[in-house]
């Protein structure tokens, strides 16, 4: 509904022009497209994240090329498959099972990242007939992606890792907010880049604050499953290699001191690996800055829990790492929310939610590693997907 509803808006777009006369001169911007670009889409979400990306490439005036990643790239084959039809193309009015669109406009490419030689998205990105690309994905990639595409100063747009902060002020409802952190952490096991990954919570109400997060995840273990069965809310991990990564933070928290109040394995009557990639909704305490679990990106169902004294120290400690993508802060006290949102270095900070995109209208990105540029919204999707062009005519 969402990627539905982002598309449909295209249509009330236009194209701005804007025109400066002077006594001697005409002036006129215009916005023109790139020419290919191309569109990098992850694996947490592959239908929405490549299709808001394509739309919006194409709406300009670009023809695309659309990357999927090699663990979800059945999704786009098929937008790609129906989008053909019966592989001809005429105009729309006689265009009943023919072509969306003309040849070489839309175009899905899939190559396997690993066990192979040819990397398919560092090859993209170099490519000098590629004028634009648009990145979601992790950190690392992203970076090499910026290396590859500055060979020939291409338009890059990135999105990319992000290691949210929630500050819990020592005003809220305890068992209320921590359900909402609860869910707003392990919505879609825990894979979204805008999850909340860090919680500090005001010292005052941490005990209360930690027990009502381990019986959130408690009650949530026996709802871990196949989405095809009855009851459950959890999904697996998508891949083995992200399974590995996630227990392997946990035990390195562990070892450094953590302890696990919830979850840390495979759910009730499952074995990870063996009935799928599977992990109970996971609570950590004793942990602090310095270890992997706090300082990195996890992308699971892992949530670590610390305790803070002062709004100073929280903001610092939220701010704290490389990422920058979002962040929350939850009080009564909306003068206090709204100092503490105004110095956190984040894209995107929420007052008393997390994750809420809303109207999808506005710009979205990531500070410091976490992007560079913005998607979504009629001037950044300008600034992504066109190129300023000023026409100059002396009267």
């Amino acid at each position: 509904k969402f990627t539905s509803k982002g598309i449909s808006r295209l249509s009330a777009r236009t194209i701005p022009e804007e025109t400066v006369e002077s006594d001697f001169m005409i002036e006129k911007l215009q916005h023109r497209p790139l020419g290919v670009v191309c569109c990098i889409a992850p694996w947490n979400f592959p239908a929405i994240i490549s299709a808001l990306k394509w739309s919006r490439a194409l709406f300009y005036g670009n023809t695309v090329i659309v990357k999927p990643s090699p663990e979800t790239p059945v999704v786009d084959l098929m937008i790609a498959e129906a989008l053909a039809g019966d592989g001809t193309w005429q105009p729309p009015s006689n265009n009943e099972k023919g072509s969306v669109f003309p040849s070489g406009v839309f175009t899905v490419l899939t190559a396997p990242d690993a066990g192979t030689d040819f990397n398919l998205g560092a090859f993209l990105s170099l490519h000098p007939s590629i004028r634009g690309v648009s990145f979601t994905g992790s950190t690392s990639t992203g970076k090499s992606i910026l290396a590859s595409s500055s060979t020939d100063v291409k338009r890059v747009t990135l999105e990319m890792g992000g290691n949210d902060a929630a500050i819990i002020r020592p005003d809220v409802d305890v068992k209320e907010t921590a359900k909402k952190i609860f869910n707003e952490s392990m919505v879609n096991t825990g894979q979204v880049c805008i999850a909340i990954k860090r919680v500090y919570c005001h010292e005052s109400i941490y005990y209360d604050f930690v027990q009502a997060l381990v019986e959130q995840a408690e009650e949530a273990a026996s709802t871990v499953g196949s989405g095809f069965d009855e009851g459950v809310k959890y999904g697996p991990i998508n891949n083995a290699r992200q399974l590995e990564r996630v227990k392997e933070l946990i035990e390195d928290a562990v070892a450094q001191g953590a302890t696990v109040v919830a979850g840390g394995g495979s759910p009730p009557g499952t074995t990870a690996g063996t009935d799928g990639f599977f992990f109970a909704p996971t609570i950590l305490t004793g942990v602090h800055e310095g270890m992997r679990i706090v300082d990195e990106e996890q992308f699971g169902p892992v949530l670590p829990v610390m305790p803070y004294n002062t709004d100073e120290e929280a903001i610092s400690r939220a701010n704290h790492g490389e990422y920058g993508l979002g962040a929350s802060v939850w009080t009564k006290d909306m003068e206090a929310a709204n100092m503490i949102a105004n110095r956190l270095d984040a894209g995107s900070v929420w007052e008393n939610c997390h994750g809420n995109l809303g109207s999808g209208q506005l710009p979205f990105g990531g500070r410091k590693a976490s992007g560079l540029g913005r998607e979504h919204g009629e001037t950044a999707d300008l600034a992504c997907y066109t190129e300023s062009v000023v026409v100059r005519a002396m009267k």
